[in-house]
């Protein structure tokens, strides 16, 4: 894919990228049953969902095998019904199913708030229990690499010194500034991610908004294995 996002577009989406984190963060601090209440909105400015509702962060299960989800409910609602179901093959469709029928203008903003919550949305350290965090975006290779991650600290269970010099350099000779094509039904965003139980890979997603909204699953592009070693 050529780069066809142009560079003060590219900064704002790792500014968001960012921002998203920070919000990540504040619901590490909070107790589980404070989790629920608390509106997500601030992180994904340009998903505008139907009027009278909000995005929320909800703990859906046992609570020691409890899962991360991100719902849309009306504002005045801060309880799951009691028959609430989630479909374990698309966490995104109640997300979906929300955009879709306000039919907003998509932008680049849009496309990459959306790919944020596919990708980060139900993150393995938001569980209480545990404080793996299973994957990251990456936005600058060279200061990944240094331990330093996309102008912040940040525990991502990566070693470098598990990287051989042939895989460090193949890894500093990505482009892995996300970016963004726009079509008139569709758009394809392209970014790198990294695992620390998998490795690092640059892949490309499809988000269709004609006749409806849905996210394809990653196509891989590039890839650099890696294993941290983490044991359970």
């Amino acid at each position: 894919m050529e780069n066809s996002t142009p560079n003060n577009i590219s900064d704002r989406l790792i500014e968001r990228l960012n921002i998203f984190w920070r919000v990540i963060a504040e619901l590490e601090n909070m107790q589980p049953e404070e989790i629920d209440l608390l509106p997500l909105m601030k992180a994904v400015p340009n998903l505008r969902f139907p009027t009278g509702t909000e995005l929320r962060f909800f703990m859906y299960g046992d609570h020691y095998c409890a899962e991360p989800v991100f719902i849309v409910r009306n504002s005045w609602e801060q309880n799951l019904p009691d028959d609430f179901k989630i479909d374990p093959e698309n966490l995104m469709r109640d997300v979906l199913k929300a955009l879709d029928s306000v039919k907003q203008y998509f932008n680049e903003y849009f496309v990459w708030e959306l790919i944020l919550f596919a990708e980060l949305g139900n993150q393995f350290n938001l569980v209480w229990h545990a404080g793996y965090k299973t994957q990251r975006i990456i936005c600058n290779m060279e200061e990944f690499l240094s331990g330093y991650y996309c102008g912040q600290l940040d525990d991502c269970y990566f070693y470098p010194d598990q990287l051989d010099e042939k895989r460090k350099s193949r890894l500093l000779s990505w482009d892995v500034v996300p970016k963004i094509q726009i079509h008139p039904e569709y758009a394809v965003a392209e970014y790198c991610i990294f695992s620390p139980f998998s490795g690092f890979f640059k892949v490309q997603r499809k988000i269709q908004f004609v006749p409806q909204i849905t996210i394809s699953e990653p196509r891989i592009i590039q890839r650099v294995l890696y294993n941290s070693q983490i044991v359970f």
